[in-house]
Order: structure tokens, then sequence, then C-alpha cells
């Protein structure tokens, strides 16, 4: 379990199993809740963000921990979700399934409907997922 700093960081680590998503999710919503970062985006679209991309992480190296990082910038904070396979992931025109009744695929294409934007890159044997979120205009 991940330690709840008002920070700019977050970092935590979980095992590769469907049964640390819920851990997961109220850790992060603890922390964003803390941080009083204060996101253009409702909570819930971070958390769902966060609920897809552990899902394909989990998916892709099934039993390997997965890593889950926030970082606040100037204007916006970004959800990292990183695991240790090397899945070649699709072009982002291809982040929507090929047909409507699909039991899968439509993970990325949720995360970045939610998100201001998504970034992927595999390197050093990992693969990871940025969700961008942009914090709200100051009033």
């Amino acid at each position: 379990m991940a330690s709840l700093p008002p920070s700019t960081r977050f970092d935590a680590t979980y095992e590769g199993d469907t049964s640390t998503m819920n851990p997961a999710r109220c850790d992060v919503r603890t922390w964003i809740g803390a941080s009083k970062v204060a996101l253009s985006a409702p909570i819930d679209d971070v958390v769902l963000a966060l609920s897809e991309l552990i899902s394909n992480a989990i998916e892709a190296a099934p039993g390997c921990i997965y890593r889950v990082r926030i970082s606040v910038e100037a204007d916006r904070l970004g959800l990292n979700v990183t695991n240790n396979g090397t899945v070649v992931l699709p072009e982002s025109t291809q982040w929507s399934p090929e047909y409507d009744l699909a039991s899968s695929g439509r993970g990325l294409a949720i995360v970045a409907a939610v998100s201001d934007s998504v970034e992927t890159f595999t390197e050093d044997g990992a693969t990871s997922v940025v969700a961008w979120f942009l914090q709200a205009a100051p009033e």
C-alpha cells in the first residue's frame, strides 16, 4: 500500500492481479484529495482512466507487478501506469474495437476520451501509458 504524502508525486507498486485494482483506485483518489490538486476533469474520470490502464497492464503481463505514478506539473496532472510487458500498443487511431460488440479493446479509447491527452512508450522491457489531465484555471 502506498503512503499518501501531500506532495507533487505519487508512486506505488501493486501485484498484477485484479484484486489490487480497488486499493490502487482508493490510494489515487485519496492522494489527489490530499494534494489539493484542482483538475478541470472530475476525479471520477481520473479514477476511470486508472481502472482502464490497470486492467490493460494486468492483461498484458498477468501476475507481474505494475506501477502507478502521478506527477503534478504547472498546469497538468500525469497519471502513469507501467507494467513489465512489452506489448506493442496500437496507434491511437486504432484504440477502438473493430466491432461494436467486441468484448474487449475499449480501454485506451476510454482513457483518451476522459483525459486531455495520452502518451504511450516502451522502454527497458516495460510499457507505460500516461494520461494527462489539465488543472483547473484559477478563479
